[in-house]
């Protein structure tokens, strides 16, 4: 890790320097898809595919030169899944499911292998390396009985309750990576295609992470309502809430050793807002506009 930031902190040195300054800023939007990875995953990657949902994104960029840009971003989206379109019959008794919003800011470098510049004529297309970190927020729900439940409060894996820990933050962190491919076709405006994932540091995104609770311990713990979303094979099979209960305690609910992801495949329209540090407002302040002629 010592290593990665040693690197990291070199190349802004190496390519901060005057005879390599570029410096412009540009705003984009995005829209594009969210998928969602972990405990509750299908086995097929096509499922998990299906199972993706819309996301938007808002970024400021700002470049100090040809090869390296700053940005911050604002993005939405919803993750979400379900045990019931899993292929196999063990997860698809299991019957948990998912469904969330995420808000995430963060702040990223762009780095370009081949330069980038709006004035070069000649550069059509420039791919880059993007990493960075952001912040998120999430709040899990699940349908139950025609209504939708916040799962968080109830401590469905005895959060709460003595001996099973706190219950899990609604915010957290995560560590942004991927790749783009910009597209320009004039030099006030381009085009990027993006892929972002994102590694967080929390395994709640879908509620579910270690392993099965007595169902008598939550229903005294944290009520009714916990117990029957805690363990839902009893409801798949048409069984009385918790009659089973006990053939799981302990057994493994979700997987803990390994954290939640989130992946982001958006398409962006990019702008030139001008050289230097230009802020959209002071755009409008100006009456100029450098977005979107062609």
């Amino acid at each position: 890790m010592r290593n990665i930031q040693v690197f990291v902190v070199v190349l802004l040195v190496f390519f901060s320097s005057d005879r390599l300054s570029s410096q412009y800023s540009e705003l984009g939007i995005g829209l594009g898809v969210s998928n969602y990875f972990g405990d509750l995953n299908a086995e097929s990657l096509g499922t998990n595919i299906r199972q993706g949902s819309i996301t938007t994104t808002v970024d400021y960029i700002y470049s100090l030169n040809k090869f390296l840009n700053v940005r911050g971003s604002a993005s939405f989206m919803r993750l979400r899944s379900s045990d019931a379109f899993n292929e196999s019959l063990k997860k698809r008794q299991r019957n948990l499911s998912f469904k969330t919003s995420v808000y995430e800011v963060g702040v990223m470098a762009e780095f370009h292998f081949f330069g980038f510049e709006y004035r070069n004529v000649e550069l059509l297309m420039s791919p880059y390396l993007i990493g960075g970190v952001s912040g998120f927020y999430f709040d899990p729900t699940t349908e139950y009985d025609g209504q939708t439940v916040k799962l968080q409060p109830l401590g469905t894996e005895g959060q709460g309750i003595s001996g099973y820990g706190d219950p899990y933050a609604k915010v957290n962190v995560a560590i942004p990576f991927g790749f783009g491919l910009k597209f320009k076709p004039s030099q006030r405006v381009c085009f990027s295609i993006e892929g972002l994932m994102r590694y967080t540091f929390t395994d709640y995104i879908d509620d579910v992470s270690g392993t099965y609770v007595d169902y008598n311990v939550l229903l005294q713990g944290n009520g009714e309502l916990a117990a029957n979303l805690a363990e839902r094979v009893d409801e798949y099979r048409g069984l009385t809430e918790g009659s089973i209960s006990n053939n799981f305690v302990g057994t493994q609910r979700g997987n803990p050793s390994i954290a939640d992801y989130y992946l982001t495949t958006v398409l962006k329209l990019q702008c030139y807002l001008g050289d230097g540090f230009r802020s959209p407002l002071a755009l409008i302040k100006s009456h100029k506009t450098y977005c979107p002629t062609f």
